[in-house]
């Protein structure tokens, strides 16, 4: 797929961490079923709302938050909604909007610096839960509450069909096709995201002969080493069509729902063999992994899975084995202390994703969804400072940054209040700035 007209020279602003999926490409009742409790913690939140209610202060603050939740979903379905031209044309025209736009004739302004082009990495996500084995909906008490209870198969080549349709949309609006109804007026104004997605996958889901066509389908001119085991290639027939002329970058899994980075050979020997030809396949081509971090999200697998395939030390044992792939632990987290005194239990996930980036040379984090205030920013700096001194590689050349939009809504107004934030955040410099919206963002994805 063709790339936007552009300005020649001009620095580029990354947007290194979002997604664009609307209400159909999600598995909800999978991501749902998480939410499943026992009796008896369904009775100690029934007692907690008893309280509340009748405390009149505790009960106020309680109905604030309550609406103000409610209002944050109904934001993010309002974007969801949107087919994913649409969506690429909101986020555009959310930055040119108000008295004091950060897009404007000029280009994009965060800090005092002004680029031409904004790059959006896009990364689809594989919500295929097919595979129920280590599913939380399939407790028993689960199954006896919902009848129907079967796992709806999520398609990639839908999501990807969306994809490829919204980006033809985004660049073409304006031009070729009118304005959607309900889109704030763009005419005048060239389109300025350069799209460039990841492509989502669980090796799990794909019998080998079809994970080799999709890799090699979705990046062409790849080369396609062997597969792991000195065993020959299964024969595919590679078709690239119109469905697969998209620019993929990079490679997005997601541990929480169900992709193990680093399986057992010995007991599980076919998924073991088809990761490692993914991360053969990567470092061959130079493709860089994003991973999502941490235990949250879309997470539907029972709690020891859950936590067996979030190990973060499983992604050093990865990059041992692969020391050309280039990495990215999403999601990195600043609290070491709830309510000043609590300890964190996220803190441990932090300390481990420092750690490997700091060790590795081809391993980033980036901030995406996590740097919704300005007290994440007071933290971050304090981070920097600390792991940027002494043996190892200076975190501030190792951290991306990125939204998360738009699941990034469920704790922050828009898009361009999340950009706003960097932008404006006393707690960074602009050199800092500088180097996590465009400098590392670039050695990490080109």
């Amino acid at each position: 797929m063709s790339e936007p007209a552009q300005e020649a020279g001009g620095r580029r602003f990354f947007d290194s961490h979002l997604h664009a999926f609307d209400l159909t490409h999600p598995n909800l009742v999978a991501l749902l079923s998480r939410f499943t409790y026992k009796p008896l913690v369904a009775k100690l939140v029934s007692g907690v709302a008893l309280f509340l209610t009748n405390t009149p202060f505790v009960s106020d603050r309680f109905a604030e938050w309550f609406i103000r939740t409610v209002y944050r979903v109904l934001n993010l379905l309002a974007v969801m909604e949107n087919d994913l031209g649409c969506m690429f044309l909101l986020m555009e025209a959310c930055l040119r909007e108000g008295k004091a736009p950060l897009l404007d004739k000029s280009g994009l302004h965060v800090g005092a610096e002004t680029y031409s082009r904004i790059v959006l990495t896009p990364l689809m996500i594989d919500f295929d839960t097919r595979n129920t084995v280590h599913l939380r909906q399939t407790h028993r008490a689960a199954v006896r509450r919902q009848y129907y209870h079967r796992p709806v198969a999520r398609k990639f080549d839908k999501q990807r069909d969306d994809l490829v349709r919204g980006i033809m949309k985004y660049e073409q609006t304006g031009a070729a096709l009118p304005l959607p109804r309900g889109v704030p007026a763009l005419q005048g104004t060239r389109r300025v995201f350069e799209i460039r997605p990841f492509l989502g996958i669980n090796p799990r889901n794909y019998a080998p002969r079809q994970l080799v066509q999709l890799l090699a389908q979705s990046f062409p001119g790849s080369v396609v080493s062997r597969y792991p085991g000195r065993e020959a290639l299964p024969e595919v027939e590679v078709d690239v069509d119109t469905r697969a002329a998209i620019d993929f970058i990079g490679v997005k899994v997601y541990p929480p729902l169900g992709f193990d980075p680093w399986p057992d050979e010995r007991l599980r020997r076919g998924e073991s063999k088809k990761v490692r030809f993914l991360y053969e396949f990567c470092s061959a081509n130079d493709i860089p992994i994003t991973s999502h971090g941490g235990s949250g999200g879309f997470a539907v697998l029972k709690r020891r899975r859950l936590k067996e395939y979030t190990d973060i030390e499983k992604w050093g044992t990865v990059v041992d084995a692969y020391p050309k792939l280039r990495l990215c632990i999403a999601h990195l987290p600043m609290k070491e202390k709830l309510f000043k005194f609590i300890p964190n239990l996220r803190h441990p996930l932090r300390k481990a994703m420092i750690r490997l980036a700091r060790t590795k040379q081809n391993v980033y984090v980036d901030i995406s969804c996590r740097a919704t205030n300005a007290a994440y920013y007071r933290k971050l700096k304090k981070t920097l400072d600390r792991h940027s001194r002494g043996k190892g590689y200076p975190l501030r050349e190792k951290v991306l940054f990125g939204t998360d939009f738009s699941i990034n809504l469920m704790w922050i107004e828009s898009y361009t209040g999340f950009l706003r934030l960097f932008s404006e955040t006393e707690h960074l410099d602009d050199a800092e700035r500088t180097l996590l919206c465009s400098t590392n963002p670039e050695k990490f994805l080109l």
